[in-house]
């Protein structure tokens, strides 16, 4: 038999196992893996470093300038690498601040009904509007009818002193220290306002609903004509409206406890029924035809007021000061005072109703 034949040239011929080199799909598989591995790893350090905290004890942090120089920051959370820090200006807002009030007083020179209420802060800085007023008062812009502001709008130590802002729209806004005298606010929205201590003797508002506002220690004295104002569940306490001029005021379940209507004219269609008068004066008022009912006049002061033909239907009158009172003509059914205790305080009680709902009388 032939013997093998050997040539020198040719290469082993190697069979692979599975332990020998791997294939191109094998080395594939692997490098996918890995770089897997890696894009989950550099995912999970981005997610904690979000959520983690700064560690305590490194009060500073050096950065570096764009020219190389580096540059201490105070490490408080209120910079960002691509915005200069906010600063203070000359008024007191920071620069923010300073930018949103000329935004918001563009939206107030034109009127617009669209004044979004985000833009009460601007950064965190809430808008004073005593500067975006006092602004608008140097450009001569005071006729500001229709204007509405944001809810809880600041307008604390406002001037608005001859501002015309009829129908304006102030929702919970606070007015406390400003000042308004001559200030137009006919049919103006004032729901839940802070009015409390303000001098409102001139102020004209006509038609304007306080519903729910606070007004304690206004004064209002001396006021020629308060017409068709509506102060529905209003905080009045201490409130003067002394020789005050009420035409069609609607006062229902206003709190008036200690308020003076010392020589004030109770005018037609002015209404006070289920309000509180608790140790309210009403001296030499003329409150001719108002409606009382159901109100509270717990040691009120009524001498020498004339209620001829008023109603305090169910009102309570204990302990009221009531000498001279001229109650002529008056539904007095259903107080909490007997016939004999109206007699005996010295009131003027002429053709007054007296008694219950069933059984009642005019004396």
């Amino acid at each position: 038999m032939p013997g093998p034949v050997h040539h020198k040239n040719t290469p082993p011929i190697h069979h692979h196992t599975p332990t020998s080199q791997p294939n191109k799909l094998s080395r594939f598989l692997k490098a996918l893996r890995r770089v897997s591995n890696d894009i989950c790893t550099r995912f999970v350090d981005l997610f904690c470093g979000c959520f983690s905290k700064p560690k305590p004890g490194k009060e500073n942090i050096t950065s570096k300038t764009p020219q190389g120089d580096s540059q201490p920051l105070n490490n408080q959370g209120n910079f960002n690498d691509n915005r200069e820090r906010i600063g203070p200006t000359e008024n007191g807002l920071s620069a923010s601040s300073a930018k949103s009030i000329e935004e918001i007083m563009e939206l107030v020179e034109n009127h617009t009904d669209e004044h979004p209420a985000n833009l009460q802060k601007y950064h965190g800085a809430s808008i004073e509007y005593k500067q975006v007023f006092t602004q608008l008062r140097e450009k001569r812009k005071t006729v500001l009818d229709g204007l509405r502001l944001p809810e809880k709008a600041n307008l604390t130590n406002a001037n608005l002193d001859g501002f015309k802002l009829i129908c304006l729209n102030a929702h919970g806004a606070d007015f406390r220290g400003s000042t308004l005298q001559n200030t137009h606010m006919q049919g103006a929205d004032m729901h839940r306002t802070n009015l409390n201590d303000l001098d409102l003797r001139t102020t004209i508002l006509l038609g304007a609903y306080l519903d729910g506002a606070s007004l304690q220690n206004v004064n209002f004295s001396g006021n020629q004509l308060l017409e068709s104002a509506y102060f529905l569940k209003a905080k009045l306490q201490k409130a003067n409206f002394n020789e005050t001029e009420l035409v069609g005021v609607h006062f229902i379940e206003a709190n008036l406890e200690g308020a003076t209507f010392n020589n004030a004219i109770f005018g037609y269609r002015t209404q006070l029924p289920r309000a509180i008068l608790d140790q309210a004066e009403l001296k030499n008022a003329t409150c001719i035809g108002t409606i009382f009912y159901k109100a509270s006049l717990l040691g009120a002061h009524l001498e020498g007021a004339n209620c001829n033909s008023a109603s305090f239907n169910y009102a309570k009158l204990k302990g009221a000061h009531l000498k001279g009172t001229d109650f002529t003509n008056a539904d007095l059914r259903n107080v909490d005072m007997t016939e004999d205790e109206l007699r005996a305080s010295g009131a003027i009680l002429n053709g007054a109703k007296v008694g219950n709902a069933s059984t009642w009388k005019k004396l």
